[in-house]
């Protein structure tokens, strides 16, 4: 199965240049410029989706179509991502306070809206749905709009790097300790299970179970680093991140 002493090795998909996200999507004459664009978008339309929606009380329709003006108008037209200093703070405090700008320019009318002319189609297909699928934030409603936002964004990252983590551990020979690792550990299967209940279903003894669950979860944690390093460019923003996401 590939569980063995050196744990969870192996070619990384990652590491990926260090702010590379950010670098790219702010030079036009990248060619890299799209692509990085395109995900920059993936990871914090749901964040801004769920900022606005619980800033304004909107209702899904009028989140949606807000969503897809901000990134139409402030994102791509104003060319936001160029204008982002790492003085200013993180990207996503950066981002917060943009969307805010944006909405009080939406409330006095100062906007033009275009519907989402010109956005990457991952932004506009991934909208459709329920609110609750697109922001996938338990408890939203007793949330604030900057912790709606922090958490969707927390769910974004977690989810990119799962699905990482899974290719990796794939291409390592590697599934069943992903799926144990999925099962126990983020969907909560630790709550029910026990190391031997585990290890009975995926032919493990508890000591291996054990070993290989540990592994993941260094595995996992790196993973989460290197996604974060692509957004963040100094190592006390990554520290703060990183502590955001996983606590201490």
């Amino acid at each position: 199965m590939g569980v063995n002493d050196q744990g969870i090795s192996g070619d990384r998909e990652f590491p990926l240049t260090s702010w590379s996200v950010i670098a790219h999507a702010r030079d036009a004459d990248s060619p890299d410029y799209a692509r990085h664009l395109h995900r920059l978008i993936e990871v914090y339309w749901r964040p801004v989706y769920g900022f606005i929606r619980h800033s304004w009380a909107k209702t899904h329709e009028d989140a949606k179509d807000l969503t897809q003006d901000f990134f139409a108008t402030v994102v791509l037209d104003r060319e936001l991502v160029s204008t982002y200093a790492r003085e200013r703070g993180s990207f996503r405090t950066f981002l917060r306070t943009t969307i805010r700008r944006f909405l009080h320019d939406v409330e006095r009318g100062r906007t033009r809206q275009k519907r989402g002319d010109g956005l990457p189609p991952l932004a506009l297909d991934a909208m459709n749905g329920n609110a609750a699928a697109i922001v996938q934030v338990p408890n939203a409603h007793e949330m604030t709009p900057d912790q709606v936002f922090d958490a969707a964004w927390t769910a974004a990252v977690m989810n990119e790097a799962l699905a990482l983590l899974g290719k990796r551990l794939a291409a390592e020979g590697k599934t069943p300790v992903f799926e144990m690792f999925r099962r126990y550990d983020i969907e909560g299967g630790g709550a029910e299970l026990s190391y031997a209940e585990l290890g009975a279903e995926f032919s493990l003894s508890t000591p291996q179970v054990k070993h290989a669950l540990l592994a993941a979860r260094a595995a996992f944690r790196e993973v989460v680093t290197d996604v974060v390093r692509t957004y963040v460019d100094d190592p006390a923003d990554l520290a703060a991140e990183l502590r955001s996401l996983f606590g201490g």
